[in-house]
């Protein structure tokens, strides 16, 4: 009111840091692509994965792309190791 702030100024100042702060890795995964890449992190192939999913190769490749796509990596091993640095599978 009458132009002055309405919240202190350290309150600003943080939410101000958390807006520009990105997301952590793997916030944006979808349930399904988190239960790929928790399939991933095991060892398994695309095929183990579909199996064990009973969802078909090309769903799954569709999904690790995803994955990878959104942890920005290009490879399996390094989605894995980034899903293992930041507890992202249970």
């Amino acid at each position: 009111m009458a132009g002055r702030p309405t919240l202190a100024s350290e309150a600003t100042q943080a939410l101000v840091r958390q807006a520009a702060a990105p997301p952590p890795p793997g916030d944006e995964l979808t349930q399904r692509e988190r239960e790929v890449l928790a399939l991933m992190v095991t060892g398994i192939s695309n095929v183990q994965i579909a199996e064990r999913l009973v969802l078909s190769r090309s769903t799954v490749n569709f999904h690790v792309g995803n994955v990878l796509g959104k942890l920005a990596v290009a490879s399996r091993t390094r989605a894995v190791t980034i899903a293992l640095q930041h507890r992202l599978v249970d």
